[in-house]
């Protein structure tokens, strides 16, 4: 490649300072950006001059790195679009999965047991059982008895049992009377007519009942029981 001469490298450099480049010709434009040493010696004699006026001489690398500048652009826009474009790659041969998977592990979901349940429910439970067995006042002091001298004879169950199950009455007498059996509140939740037995097939919850035996107008006997 030839050099530019003395003439061609003055005229570039009075162009330079003037920055005014209309006269230099295309050719010798491109020579300089294309011939590292005819830029080189340009920009020391610009920083001669420069010197001389008691400018700040500019350093002759600072072409060099502008140069490496410009150079780089496209190669790290090429990096980058590899960047965007391509999956990632997982590192030290960790699947990307993993990390997920760790994490999904750590997570604890807390076990709820029927027991805790239960030992959470049971003081309220305990409370509703307690008021279940709780006595009735009107019913409890003619527990027992027959309020009127009639002909019959309790064979079961037996005053204060403690029954579970299928729950059998029996009873002897001449006539058919009202059986009612009553919760604790006093509220009849069973009623039928028999002669002598009744059989209750639905299982009833914990606590004190009563039972009474009935003519068409009087009270004949009140029994008492408990469910367990």
């Amino acid at each position: 490649m030839n050099h530019l001469s003395d003439i061609e490298k003055a005229q570039y450099l009075q162009a330079s300072r003037n920055n005014s480049f209309g006269g230099i010709e295309p050719s010798i434009h491109n020579h300089i950006l294309e011939c590292f040493e005819c830029r080189n010696s340009i920009v020391d004699l610009l920083g001669l001059f420069e010197s001389e006026a008691g400018i700040k001489r500019v350093h002759h690398n600072a072409w060099i790195k502008y140069a490496v500048a410009a150079a780089m652009i496209p190669i790290l826009g090429w990096a980058l679009y590899r960047w965007i474009a391509e999956p990632l790659v997982p590192l030290a041969g960790i699947p990307l999965e993993e990390p997920v998977r760790k994490l999904e592990q750590t997570v604890i979901v807390p076990e709820i047991s029927q027991e805790n349940d239960i030992k959470k429910t049971n003081p309220v439970n305990r409370s509703l059982i307690a008021d279940n067995f709780q006595p009735n006042p009107s019913l409890e002091y003619l527990a027992g008895s027959q309020v009127r001298a009639e002909a019959i004879t309790i064979v079961a169950p037996e005053l204060n049992a403690s029954l579970s199950g299928d729950i059998s009455f029996h009873w002897k007498s001449e006539n058919i009377l009202h059986i009612r059996i009553l919760n604790n509140r006093g509220d009849v939740i069973h009623a039928a007519k028999s002669k002598d037995q009744y059989r209750l097939e639905e299982k009833l919850s914990a606590g004190l009942y009563y039972w009474k035996l009935e003519t068409e107008d009087d009270v004949i006997y009140i029994g008492k029981f408990f469910i367990r």
